[in-house]
């Protein structure tokens, strides 16, 4: 869904939803007990609600305010159960959405910016680098993080 957000294709954005619905499906619920299992239905709960508003947009402003938000449900995911993926990059851009700044994951080093596409591709930069096996939220306070510049 990013990458057709990048190109400004809104029409492949939605038809990724039907990815991210099978993903959804196969997570296995008996892995997910007690709290886990409530940290996961709350997750699953804003992806659910931002998916459905993506589907139902015609505009791709509209369907990038919810990506940003389907983005920090991904995020908070990820950072609770950490991820399947060799190497997966936390992005920031704080330029989208009137400076507010926004996130998004991506699977490449290099920023192409879901928020702006083609007007801004390069704008952001990698906040945090997340590595399959390790342990993504740390509370004993030193970063996994690889820093990197920011670009526009």
């Amino acid at each position: 869904m990013k990458n057709s957000l990048v190109q400004d294709k809104l029409a492949d954005a939605q038809k990724s939803l039907n990815s991210l619905d099978q993903s959804l499906t196969n997570v296995n619920m008996n892995l997910v007990k007690g709290q886990a299992h409530d940290l996961w239905m709350g997750i699953l709960s804003g992806m659910k609600d931002a998916k459905a508003k993506i589907a139902g947009t015609k505009d791709i402003e509209e369907a990038r305010k919810h990506f940003s938000m389907l983005s920090f449900h991904m995020l908070e995911a990820t950072e609770t159960f950490g991820l399947n993926k060799a190497v997966v990059y936390k992005d920031y851009c704080p330029m989208a959405f009137g400076d507010q700044g926004a996130y998004w994951l991506s699977e490449q080093k290099d920023i192409t910016n879901p928020y702006f596409g083609a007007s801004m591709l390069t704008c952001g930069e990698v906040k945090q680098t997340y590595l399959k096996g390790q342990p993504v939220m740390n509370l004993a306070g030193n970063s996994p993080s690889v820093p990197t510049t920011h670009n526009h």
